[in-house]
Formats: C-alpha cells, structure tokens, sequence
C-alpha cells in the first residue's frame, strides 16, 4: 500500500529528517568502530596536544514558550595548570560541519554555544575535540 501526502513538502521534510538522522547515526557507528578497532584518533595521533582537556558533554537550553528557540551547548574542562585554546568541531542539523574556538583558562569549565535552532530536536552530532594549543 502506497502511501499518499497531501501535502508533498511534508514528504520532503520526512525524507530529509530520515536521512539526516542516518548520516548522524553512520558518524556515530563510524567513530565507535575507529575505537573499538584500535584506529588511532586525532586525539591519540597526538596525546600531548589535548591531555588535560575534557569534553563533558552536551547540554540542551529549552527556551520555549518565552522563545521559538533550543539553545545547544558544549562544556569543556581544562585541568590543567595553562590556559588552552581549544578547537571543538561537531555536526549540525543540516549535516554541516562547524568548528568553535574557545580559549580556556586554567582549572576552568566553559561553557560553549554551539548552536541555536528553531524547536526541533536535533541535537549536534558528532561532538569532538579537534585541536588543542
């Protein structure tokens, strides 16, 4: 049986969700197969780079119903004893690449706006430290 939209930007808009949300769920088993075959990451090619950097995860700012808004943040904890400037890279709801560059002192917790969207939820995918200085 065939199904019939009457409306056929919604058909779009659901094709474009299921796809978006495959390529996010490839990236994730992608990077648990790099680390469970022993692949070196970009963090482990180069361990002095990010020791000491943390990435705590991400957090989600609900500003409905005041605003139209999901605010998604990163936080990052540098426990070492220098102020770092660090490179945070993630994937955004329309499978784009991005990258913040945040520079944290030292013993910190910061707090990084990745990005802000209208109310989907669709959380930044891919979330990884890429450089550290």
């Amino acid at each position: 049986m065939k199904t019939h939209f009457h409306r056929p930007w919604l058909q779009h808009s659901c094709w474009l969700m299921l796809t978006l949300f495959a390529t996010g769920c490839a990236a994730l088993a992608n990077s648990l197969i790099a680390a469970g075959t022993g692949a070196p990451s970009q963090a482990a090619a180069n361990p002095s780079s990010c020791s000491g950097i943390e990435l705590m995860g991400l957090y989600k700012n609900d500003m409905r119903p005041m605003a139209p808004l999901i605010l998604w943040f990163a936080k990052v904890r540098n426990a070492t004893s220098v102020t770092r400037i660090v490179t945070v890279g993630w994937t955004n709801l329309y499978a784009q690449e991005k990258i913040f560059r945040a520079e944290i002192g030292s013993g910190d917790i910061a707090t990084l706006e990745l990005t802000r969207q209208q109310p989907v939820e669709r959380q930044p995918t891919n979330l990884r430290l890429i450089e550290c200085q």
